[in-house]
C-alpha cells in the first residue's frame, strides 16, 4: 500500500506523524523545514538536536577559506564612508568594482550589503550579506545586519534566527549585546500586541506561511486547515481570517467567507483589503464559487499602513486608471510591524496609518452603484462631505455606514 502523500507540500510521501499539524503525516522534507523549539517532545526534533550538538563538538561549522586584504578592506571603509555621507551611485560603483576583482572576498560583499541597506534596497541587501556569510560562515557583523535586514521586511522568524547566530557566534560582547536587545525587544513587541511569546509567534507564522502557500496553490481545504491552526497559537491573527474568507468563497461557502471576513474586520477595523474582499463576496450567491475572479497577493501591513498609505485609495485609483485589480486580494505579511530596532520610533501594525473613512465610503459607493445624491438624506450636501470642505462627524459616519452596508 503507498503512503499517502505529505499534508503541508502535497508532493513527497508522508511518513511521519506530527503533533503540531494534529497528528497529520508529513514528509521529512516539511518536518525538517518547520521544526522549532515548540517540536521538542518529537523524537525527531531529539535526534535532529543531537545530530547538531555532535557536529558542533566534533568540528567547525563548515571548512571555509577567506581572502583576507589591508587594502580590500580599506577600500569598502571608504566606499561605506560614502555611503554614510549619501554619495551611493559614487559608493555602489566602488563597491562594484571591487566585487569583479574580489568576488570572493567577504567584505566586498559585506560592503554592498550594506550601501543597499542605507538605500532601503533590502531584498539586495539581504542577497549580499548572505554571500558574505557563504564566504566567512562565523562572519557575526553579517548575521546581524542579515537579521536588521529581514526584520525591515517584517519577516520576524529569519531576524530572530540571525540574531541568535550572532550570540552563538559570541565573538564580539557588543554585538551579541545588541542582538540580545533585539530579541529582548521583539519579545516585547510581540507581547504587547498579543498574548502570545515570540517563539509562539514564530510558530504560528510558519504555520501562517504553510497555510498561505497550499492557499497559492489552490487547495483551498488544506489552507483553511492551516488558518486554523494558526488561529489556535495567535487568536486575533486578521490575515488568517481574511484569507479563510477567500478560501470559503472558493468554495462557494458564501456565508462562511462573510463570517470570517466580519472576524478580520472586528480583529482590524482599518483592515482594507477584507473591505474589498467582502465587497466581491457580497456580489455572488450561497453556493457559486468565486472562480471568476483573479487574485493577487499584496503584503498589506508592509506596503500601506506602515508607510502611511491607504489600500482603499491605491484600489479606487487603480480602478479609475481601468487596470484589472477587481479580484479578492490576498494578505500575505503577519500583523504586527514592530519598529526598526531597539531605541527606535515604535509603530505596531494597523497603527501607522488609519483607512480613510471618505475613501471607504466612495468605495462602497462605486461597488452598490451609488451616487452622491443618493447620500445627500444621510450625509447633508452631496459634495462637502465626499468633497472634504465638511468634516465626517462620527454621527454622519455611523449613518451612512449602516445605511451602506443595509
Amino acid at each position: 500500500m503507498t503512503k499517502p502523500k505529505c499534508e503541508i507540500c502535497n508532493d513527497k510521501r508522508a511518513k511521519r506523524k506530527c503533533s503540531t499539524f494534529d497528528g497529520q503525516f508529513i514528509c521529512p522534507s516539511c518536518c525538517a523545514e518547520l521544526r522549532n523549539d515548540a517540536c521538542s517532545g518529537c523524537r525527531y526534533y531529539r535526534a535532529a538536536a543531537t545530530y547538531e550538538a555532535s557536529k558542533a563538538a566534533g568540528r567547525p561549522k563548515e571548512d571555509f577559506i577567506i581572502e583576507i586584504s589591508e587594502e580590500v578592506e580599506d577600500a569598502v571603509a571608504r566606499a561605506l564612508a560614502l555611503v554614510e555621507k549619501g554619495n551611493f551611485e559614487k559608493a555602489q560603483r566602488m563597491l562594484q568594482d571591487l566585487e569583479k576583482r574580489h568576488p570572493r572576498n567577504h567584505m566586498v560583499m559585506y560592503g554592498l550589503g550594506t550601501a543597499y541597506a542605507f538605500e532601503e534596497n533590502f531584498d539586495d541587501a539581504i542577497t549580499y550579506f548572505e554571500k558574505a556569510i557563504q564566504i566567512f560562515p562565523y562572519f557575526a557583523e553579517a548575521y546581524y545586519n542579515l537579521g536588521a535586514a529581514y526584520q525591515k521586511k517584517l519577516d520576524l522568524r529569519r531576524c530572530v534566527h540571525c540574531m541568535r547566530q550572532v550570540i552563538e557566534i559570541g565573538r564580539d560582547e557588543v554585538l551579541v549585546q545588541k542582538a540580545e536587545d533585539m530579541i529582548r525587544f521583539l519579545e516585547e513587541a510581540v507581547t504587547s500586541n498579543s498574548r502570545i511569546n515570540l517563539d509562539e509567534f514564530l510558530k504560528a507564522q510558519e504555520l501562517f506561511d504553510a497555510a498561505f502557500s497550499q492557499m497559492e496553490k489552490g487547495r483551498w481545504e488544506q489552507a483553511i486547515a492551516g488558518f486554523q491552526k494558526c488561529l489556535k497559537i495567535e487568536l486575533d491573527h486578521a490575515q488568517s481570517y481574511g484569507n479563510m474568507g477567500l478560501c470559503y468563497a472558493q468554495l462557494g461557502e458564501r456565508s462562511k467567507a462573510l463570517a470570517a471576513l466580519d472576524k478580520a474586520l472586528e480583529i482590524d477595523p482599518r483592515y482594507e483589503p477584507a473591505m474589498v474582499n467582502k465587497a466581491v463576496i457580497e456580489r455572488i450567491r450561497e453556493g457559486e464559487p468565486l472562480t471568476s475572479q483573479k487574485m493577487k497577493s499584496v503584503e498589506y501591513y508592509r506596503e500601506y499602513p506602515l508607510k502611511n498609505r491607504s489600500y482603499l485609495e491605491s484600489f479606487r485609483r487603480d480602478e479609475d486608471r481601468k487596470i484589472n485589480t477587481q479580484g479578492p486580494t490576498m494578505c500575505l505579511a503577519h500583523r504586527l510591524c514592530p519598529p526598526a530596532g531597539p531605541g527606535g520610533n515604535r509603530r505596531a501594525g494597523g497603527n501607522g496609518s488609519r483607512a480613510d473613512p471618505v475613501e471607504a465610503i466612495k468605495f462602497r459607493m462605486d461597488q452598490m452603484g451609488l451616487n452622491q445624491k443618493d447620500l445627500v438624506p444621510f450625509i447633508g450636501s452631496k459634495s462637502k462631505v465626499l468633497n472634504r470642505k465638511r468634516p465626517l462627524t462620527l454621527a454622519i459616519l455611523k449613518g451612512s455606514v449602516f445605511w451602506i452596508h443595509e
